[in-house]
């Protein structure tokens, strides 16, 4: 059996609206908490004094009217002292009994209530908040009884029940204007974002073109925006690059198809009984399908540097005995340009020596098939601080600035015609780029129309 828990789906908006408004309730929450525990602490304190000295007075007056012979159980020596509707009064003499009073209010006194720690609170003693004061009344040092006050707080507890009342209102209004005002907040500052989806969505193979709108304002809306208009500027280059690509690889494997085709027909006519017709047709298989097998290579080395799994095993290369082992071998197979190194002794590469060379070995073939006859092809190699470059410069034809960008990529050709009279792919330095870049370096190349091409590698230290 399986469980599962649905999670419904629910807006940003409405999560960051109702997380502020939980903020918010939380912080009016303990701002009125702490208004009503100031108001509380200060209506108490204030009485506490109030009782206080009020017992201490009555206390007073009850000993100068008894000097003057009032006796202490008559109503005038209290009324006289303190008469406040909240107040009740109860003189008791040194037997316990309560042999006067004044009250103001219903309360069932109990003397043993009251402890000497005086004043303190009652609760809500027969629903009623009070307030307890315990005062001995002294005479010249003899004790005539005690005076007990106490306080009716009803008045400070309505107070506080509406101060509470208000509080609790004004918390449930703040956290509703608070939900309603963040959900439109919210929602207002992620309409740049609810653009981008749309606009996001609009986007397809067919219109890569398009691109996000920008915010007007610097902040990481308008980052976001710019990284991914960017990042579909990246995706279309590649995307046009793929497509080029593949429609390059589909003519460039057509032509071979189709001649294999046309002579294996011939073969099945004519190749039978006419051997010149056999050892042509044999002769011209085995060309195309060499090169249809090295396309074939190509393509592949291409695809293993594309998804960065290109193996590099380095080592300490000499690059003087590099050039001189591969001029050794062109002078052999090219009698038609003459050659040159300038490079010390000193200068090392660490890198694949087998890739090292495959990338010289493109840039010569390259430079010796668009140089005339009687021209120059020289090999440089110059070491700083940053790297060292290898430089591959000929005499040849040149081109111009249009051509020069475009020569890193797959079957580019400057002159179609002329790259299929040589042999060319269009791959070469394609495959010289992906080397160079398995090795952490870079390439790049200068051309002038009629006085030649170099093309430097520079590899880092």
């Amino acid at each position: 059996m399986l469980f599962g828990i649905n999670k419904r789906r629910v807006k940003l908006s409405t999560r960051l609206s109702r997380v502020y408004a939980a903020m918010f309730a939380v912080v009016l929450v303990l701002l009125s908490s702490a208004v009503f525990w100031t108001a509380y602490r200060f209506l108490l304190d204030k009485q506490y004094d109030n009782i206080t000295n009020m017992a201490q007075l009555a206390s007073d007056h009850i000993v100068e009217e008894f000097h003057e012979g009032d006796p202490l159980d008559g109503r005038e020596i209290l009324e006289e002292g303190i008469s406040r509707p909240n107040v009740n009064l109860y003189l008791m003499n040194m037997a316990g009994e309560v042999i006067n009073r004044i009250v103001n209010f219903y309360f069932d006194f109990n003397a043993d209530d009251f402890f000497s720690a005086s004043p303190r609170m009652a609760g809500f003693a027969d629903h009623q908040l009070l307030l307890y004061c315990e005062q001995d009344v002294v005479d010249d040092g003899h004790d005539l009884g005690k005076l007990y006050v106490v306080m009716n707080l009803q008045n400070e507890l309505n107070f506080l029940q509406l101060l509470g009342t208000l509080l609790l209102v004004a918390n449930i209004v703040g956290w509703i204007f608070a939900l309603f005002a963040g959900r439109h907040t919210s929602e207002h500052m992620l309409a740049p974002i609810n653009r981008m989806i749309n606009d996001a969505n609009l986007i397809g193979s067919q219109i890569l073109d398009a691109r996000l709108e920008v915010p007007e304002a610097d902040d990481e809306l308008r980052s976001l925006a710019l990284t991914i208009n960017g990042m579909l500027a990246r995706i279309e280059r590649a995307f046009c690059m793929q497509g080029r690509f593949v429609a390059d690889a589909s003519h460039e494997l057509r032509t071979p198809l189709a001649i294999l085709q046309g002579n294996v027909d011939m073969l099945e006519r004519w190749g039978r009984k006419d051997e010149a017709v056999l050892e042509g047709s044999i002769h011209t298989i085995q060309n195309q399908t060499v090169y249809m097998s090295k396309l074939v290579q190509n393509l592949l080395f291409l695809a293993r540097a594309d998804g960065q799994k290109c193996e590099v095993k380095k080592e300490s290369i000499s690059i003087r005995s590099l050039f001189d082992e591969l001029l050794e071998e062109q002078e052999m197979l090219d009698h038609e340009h003459t050659y040159a190194v300038q490079c010390d002794a000193s200068v090392t590469v660490e890198g694949d020596r087998s890739m090292v060379r495959q990338l010289l070995r493109i840039l010569i073939d390259n430079s010796m098939k668009y140089t005339p006859e009687g021209g120059s092809i020289t090999l440089f190699a110059r070491s700083n601080a940053n790297g060292v470059a290898l430089t591959v410069r000929d005499t040849g034809i040149g081109m111009n600035e249009e051509h020069l960008a475009h020569i890193f990529e797959r079957f580019y050709r400057v002159d179609k015609a002329r790259s299929r009279s040589t042999g060319g792919m269009g791959l070469g330095l394609s495959i010289a780029e992906a080397i160079i870049t398995a090795h952490g370096g870079s390439i790049s190349a200068e051309s002038v129309p009629g006085d030649g091409t170099a093309v430097t590698a520079v590899f880092p230290n």
